[in-house]
C-alpha cells in the first residue's frame, strides 16, 4: 500500500468555516499533499494560503484521518493520511482569491457552520467541522475570559466553584482559569 501524507485545515472566521467545492461538485475541507521534508503544520498553512489567499494561524491540532482506496489508474492501493488543524482566519474581511485554473470548477467560500454541515459530502469532514467548531468556540471563550479576567457563572469557573458546595463564593472576584481539575483524580471515579 502506498502511503501519502496530507495536511488540512478547519478554518474558522466567527461562525463560518472555509469550504471548497471540488471538480465533482462535492463540498469539503481544504487539504493538500505535503512536499518532501515539509512538516504538517507548515503544509496546512501553505495550502490554505495557496488555495484561498487567506492568511491563517493554527490554534489547535484537530487530529488525523486515513482514507484508503484502490486506484484504478495506478492499479494499487493507497492510503492518504491527513493531519488536521483547527485554524483561524487572520483576514477580517475573508477576501478569498478568485483563482480559476484551466478546466477547474473549484470554488472556495466561508459558509455558516450549520449550513456547512448540510453541504459537506464526507462524514469525516462533517465530524471534523462539528468537533473542531466546539473546540474553536471553547478556545475563543477562554481567550475572552482571560482577557477580561472575569468569568460568568456559565463558564469554566462553575466547575471549580461547585467542587465545595458548602463554601460561599463572591461571584465578583476574579477567576483563575489556569487551574484545571482532573475529575477522575478529584473524585476517584472508577
Amino acid at each position: 500500500m502506498l502511503m501519502r501524507s496530507f495536511a488540512g485545515g478547519v478554518v474558522f472566521s466567527g461562525d463560518k468555516v472555509l469550504l471548497f467545492k471540488n471538480e465533482r461538485n462535492e463540498w469539503m475541507l481544504p487539504r493538500g499533499k505535503m512536499h518532501d521534508g515539509e512538516i504538517s503544520s507548515e503544509a496546512a498553512v501553505r495550502r490554505i494560503m495557496e488555495e484561498s489567499g487567506i492568511a491563517t494561524e493554527i490554534i489547535y491540532t484537530a487530529g488525523q484521518t486515513n482514507y484508503e482506496f484502490s486506484s484504478t489508474t495506478h492499479k494499487k492501493p493507497f492510503c492518504n493520511k491527513t493531519t488536521w488543524y483547527i485554524m483561524k482566519s487572520l483576514d477580517e474581511e475573508n477576501k478569498i482569491m478568485k483563482i480559476r485554473r484551466k478546466n477547474s470548477s473549484r470554488f472556495m467560500d466561508f459558509v455558516k457552520v450549520d449550513e456547512a454541515m448540510n453541504l459537506i459530502n464526507s462524514g469525516h469532514d462533517r465530524s471534523l467541522v462539528s468537533l473542531s467548531y466546539r473546540k474553536y468556540r471553547e478556545l475563543e471563550q477562554n481567550k475572552e475570559c482571560n482577557l477580561n479576567k472575569k468569568c460568568n457563572l456559565d463558564k469554566k469557573c462553575d466547575l471549580a466553584k461547585s467542587r465545595d458546595l458548602n463554601k460561599e463564593y463572591d461571584l465578583d472576584k476574579e477567576c483563575d482559569l489556569s487551574k484545571e481539575y482532573d475529575l477522575n483524580k478529584e473524585y476517584a471515579l472508577n
